[in-house]
């Protein structure tokens, strides 16, 4: 399976998942910066939640250091999540409210420069962040946050 068709069947996962668990809507949206996001709702249609999805079937999850952003607080209304699909066997997932996971990349990605004089020990210019199982404890099947079931 290529890196798409993991992506895809990450996502299908994802969707299927929603719909077991008593979603009434599933839709697929595409922001201005190409990442696609579900959409999902409660039967009632007075929660819609934005779900970004990365998949994994070994190793770590990816982004970009760039995707990191210094939060204080976390916003009143949580309406926007990553879900983490791990296909390397039974698929699992951890429900992360977005505002934690970007200040967690921010923190992450701060601390590995300051250890590296401010640099990427081979190039700069990269924008590579890796998301390592470890660092989403906590999260792990956390599907009541969604607040749509």
């Amino acid at each position: 399976m290529n890196g798409n068709e993991v992506n895809l069947e990450g996502k299908r996962n994802v969707e299927a998942e929603l719909r077991r668990r008593g979603a009434a809507s599933v839709s697929y949206h595409k922001h201005e910066t190409k990442i696609e996001y579900l959409h999902s709702s409660n039967a009632e249609d007075s929660r819609t939640v934005r779900i970004q999805v990365k998949v994994k079937r070994k190793g770590s999850w990816h982004t970009t250091g760039s995707a990191g952003e210094q939060t204080d607080t976390p916003p009143e209304d949580v309406s926007k999540f990553w879900i983490f699909v791990d296909l390397g066997g039974k698929p699992r997932y951890w429900i992360v409210p977005e505002w934690w996971i970007k200040n967690n990349i921010y923190e992450v990605h701060k601390q590995y420069l300051a250890k590296n004089n401010g640099h990427r020990p081979v190039n700069d210019a990269s924008d590579h962040h890796g998301i390592v199982e470890k660092r989403l404890e906590g999260w792990l099947e956390r599907w009541d946050l969604l607040g749509i079931f």
